[in-house]
């Protein structure tokens, strides 16, 4: 069984929730971590080399490369995702699950409880589940559920992972005494970190123009709840945070009326009316620097 995944919070917690159902079936080799770029080749690979299942989950395939599925695999493919602008034409294909109202990690969750009623699963993985669950959608109603996206920040996706697949089946506390001390700090190196990046912020019509390789998350929300913005970010509608390393763009509404999936969609993205991203193939890195220039 394969599993091909989002790299952010909710595609890891994806992970961690599979292996606790599956643990001898998905196996670490066996996972992949894909960027809206390239799931789509990375998914017809796996369907047209091998001949294991696969579960795609917090990243939706194109509508060819579903159409293909549904033809040709929809029997050993199972897909998990709530991004708006993909429900429209994965919604009626029984191998998917969509719902904009949960994250990918929930979703996937509640299914396999469903599947394997039986399964014994680590008492704390719904807590887990739940706090991944208040992250990704920006609900802020769990105190600490930043705390797991800064844990995954410092450790990476690989040692979070095991780190997270421990704890849950020790039965220990899923953020430690030691772990605070290293989150206190970083929540200072971020509160740094997102004032410079205010400060070389561009205005460029619409939207705000940013660079930044991290926290692209918490630093839009920093954004959104200041209390005294610029007034030259009056007529902005979102905020466009650009990975000049990977060539990716997240955005962010700074209008909550602004549905900025439908910006992403004009690039190959997707997303929520809120939350949003898209990948440019050929990023000139010269261009994008002199853009932000003038």
């Amino acid at each position: 069984m394969i599993l091909v995944t989002h790299n952010d919070l909710d595609g890891v917690g994806c992970e961690i929730v599979a292996r606790c159902f599956y643990p001898a079936e998905i196996t670490p080799d066996k996972v992949y971590h894909c960027d809206y770029g390239i799931v789509n080749e990375t998914v017809k690979n796996i369907l047209t080399q091998t001949d294991e299942e696969l579960i795609i989950s917090d990243v939706s395939v194109s509508e060819e490369i579903a159409k293909l599925i549904h033809e040709k695999y929809a029997k050993r493919v199972r897909l998990y995702d709530h991004h708006q602008t993909s429900e429209q034409y994965l919604r009626d294909y029984d191998w998917c699950v969509v719902d904009q109202s949960k994250c990918a990690t929930k979703i996937i969750f509640e299914d396999c409880c469903l599947r394997k009623p039986g399964c014994k699963v680590p008492l704390n993985l719904p807590a887990f589940v739940y706090y991944v669950n208040d992250y990704d959608l920006w609900l802020h109603s769990l105190p600490y559920a930043t705390q797991f996206n800064d844990l995954l920040s410092l450790l990476g996706k690989k040692k979070f992972v095991d780190t997270m697949l421990s704890r849950l089946r020790k039965k220990e506390a899923l953020i430690s005494s030691n772990d605070n001390l290293f989150l206190e700090a970083l929540s200072v190196k971020k509160e740094w970190y997102f004032k410079n990046k205010v400060e070389s912020a561009v205005v460029d019509g619409e939207r705000l123009l940013i660079t930044a390789n991290r926290y692209t998350s918490d630093l839009a929300g920093y954004i959104r709840n200041l209390k005294n913005p610029p007034k030259a970010w009056n007529d902005v509608k979102y905020i466009d945070m650009v990975n000049v390393e990977k060539g990716t763009h997240s955005l962010r509404s700074y209008d909550n009326e602004f549905d900025v999936s439908k910006v992403a969609e004009k690039f190959g993205g997707g997303g929520h009316k809120n939350a949003a991203g898209y990948a440019i193939k050929d990023f000139d890195i010269y261009s994008f620097f002199h853009l932000k220039e003038e």
